[in-house]
């Protein structure tokens, strides 16, 4: 019997009463599910995981240590969320009306303003390492005190945003609780210290976000679960080699007179052989006419170790389809051109990752215009630019070829797509300067009736002669 199933037995699961059915145009339909998802939760808690030490609260703290202990799965880490941390970030409106510039303008004014986005990026990210991020809604309104209008008469405006996005750490997430119709319904959270509580917050506010989310399982499946094994036996290589090395270090050893044991100079020689190992008693005495014989081990090979080690390090990259982290880990070299080709793999990953984000943070701003102005056919978008960029150079290749091809024709909003991706400065009317001036052809009277090759080349001809 699974973990937790003694919650369920004896409980009659063929009780449920068969949905309605109804024959439209010949297709019969029906208005609710008869089966569920099947992820397995008992009592708010999930038993998805088949390692017990990985189940509920105990997954994040392991987690969390993984993340705080381990060099390789902080570069990792790093690797996925500094691409989305340090992408480029647009609220757009949903067309050129005004009322749809107004709504994307009190968006990014709450999104980018209000709150702190930063922070709430990099507490979203977090379901890189747990699999999933949870944030509580706290809405409040805003009161903005304009010094005049036009007419000079002072005035208030108001909308309707949020207080704070409020991270719930998976550290403190005890259940997850589903009602009759097998929906989430709410989440218990339990905290101790100072800022500790044990509270019911209804999923209707709350944002999730899981990574590789499957049914109801609404903690996902963390990009470091596959590199759980790697990390437990590198850790356990590491000891071993720390052990390995420590034995291999000479042991000091002194022949005691017999009866100086309570000597000034036997005093002394301890100390000097507790100061030659950093203060430890890792020495040898024995009386004078004792024979004592130290053996060494000679089959230890440090190099095995860290082989192994490293090993394990590049099944952690593999895990997170980082492969082109690989390249030179063992003092070879890799190529550019493989590097290229396994980056853009890893790329798409972070994509989608990004696209997890961008979905929610568009639920919000559809929440905020319907709050602030009622319900409307289109709502603003937000969106990431950036993370999969391609190299400068890479980049005008495209360009230049979609442009030539007449795929793409150059306008001003591509002008401003184009700086901005490559991070160079708006465009600016002053100072402009034509990059590829056409030359001036003076027209000559004499040579009206001839061809403009011609002419161009009775041109050079002359100025060649004048050189002579």
């Amino acid at each position: 019997m699974a973990l937790f199933d003694f919650l369920s037995f004896g409980k009659d699961k063929s009780s449920q009463k068969d949905p309605v059915e109804t024959t439209i145009n010949r297709i019969i339909i029906q208005e609710s599910a008869r089966g569920s998802s099947g992820s397995e939760v008992f009592a708010g808690y999930y038993n998805e995981e088949y390692l017990a030490s990985l189940l509920g609260t105990q997954r994040a703290d392991c987690f969390d240590k993984m993340r705080r202990s381990d060099a390789q799965v902080k570069m990792l880490l790093s690797a996925v969320k500094n691409p989305i941390r340090t992408a480029s970030r647009d609220v757009n409106a949903a067309s050129d009306d005004q009322d749809h510039v107004n709504h994307a303008a009190l968006c990014e004014k709450i999104l980018f303003e209000d709150l702190k986005f930063d922070k709430f990026l990099t507490e979203a990210l977090t379901m890189v390492e747990f699999g999933h991020a949870v944030f509580e809604k706290v809405h409040k309104v805003h009161l903005d005190k304009s010094v005049e209008n036009d007419d000079g008469v002072e005035f208030l405006s108001s909308y309707i945003g949020f207080k704070k996005l409020g991270w719930r750490s998976p550290k403190t997430i005890e259940t997850w609780n589903f009602n009759e119709e097998k929906d989430l319904e709410s989440i218990r959270q339990c905290s101790d210290g100072d800022l500790g509580v044990d509270a019911i917050i209804p999923a209707k506010h709350l944002i999730l976000m899981a990574i590789d989310m499957e049914g109801d399982d609404y903690e996902g499946i963390s990009m470091i679960r596959s590199c759980y094994g790697n990390y437990f036996r590198k850790n356990e290589y590491l000891k071993l080699n720390a052990i390995g090395i420590e034995k291999s270090l000479p042991l000091p050893t002194a022949e005691i007179p017999v009866g100086q044991e309570e000597s000034q100079q036997y005093a002394n020689l301890i100390a000097t052989l507790e100061a030659f190992t950093s203060h430890q008693k890792n020495y040898l005495t024995y009386p004078v006419g004792w024979n004592v014989q130290l053996s060494t081990t000679t089959g230890y090979d440090p190099s095995k170790v860290e082989t192994s080690i490293d090993s394990e390090d590049r099944r952690m990259a593999k895990a997170f389809i980082a492969n082109f982290l690989e390249l030179g880990m063992g003092g070879g070299g890799g190529a550019f051109a493989l590097s290229n080709d396994l980056s853009d793999f890893f790329l798409s990953g972070l994509v989608y990752i990004s696209n997890i984000i961008k979905s929610e943070i568009n639920d919000l701003l559809k929440e905020i215009v319907i709050l602030n102005f009622g319900k409307q056919s289109k709502y603003p978008t937000f969106e990431f630019s950036g993370i999969a960029d391609k190299a400068g150079e890479e980049f005008a290749k495209i360009m230049d070829l979609l442009v030539k091809a007449r795929v793409i024709i150059p306008d001003d909003d591509l002008e401003k797509h184009t700086r901005k991706r490559l991070g160079l400065t708006p465009k600016s009317d002053n100072g402009q300067r034509d990059i590829n001036p056409q030359p001036e052809i003076v027209e000559d009277p004499e040579l009206d009736e001839i061809s403009l090759s011609e002419k161009i080349s009775n041109a050079i001809f002359k100025k060649r002669k004048a050189m002579e």
